[in-house]
């Protein structure tokens, strides 16, 4: 018998007032958007830098905020 685990981490992240997220976004150390793998498999992107921290963006309809990776 097979038996697969898969773990996930995970932060659950609060934003003030509850409003509406309008965006996530995840930024390497250069602060340069990740592209999305299929833009880098059909060679719309470049393949984004993997080295270093990378950073999160949340934006919303009241605030955005920053929040960081650990490797």
């Amino acid at each position: 018998m097979l038996s697969i685990r898969i773990c996930f981490a995970g932060k659950e992240v609060h934003l003030r007032h509850r409003a509406p997220v309008l965006g996530i976004s995840v930024i390497d150390r250069n602060a340069a958007p990740l592209p999305s793998s299929l833009e880098v498999q059909n060679e719309r992107a470049k393949a984004p830098d993997m080295t270093g921290a990378h950073q999160v963006v949340i934006v919303s309809e009241e605030q955005f905020k920053v929040g960081n990776f650990h490797s």
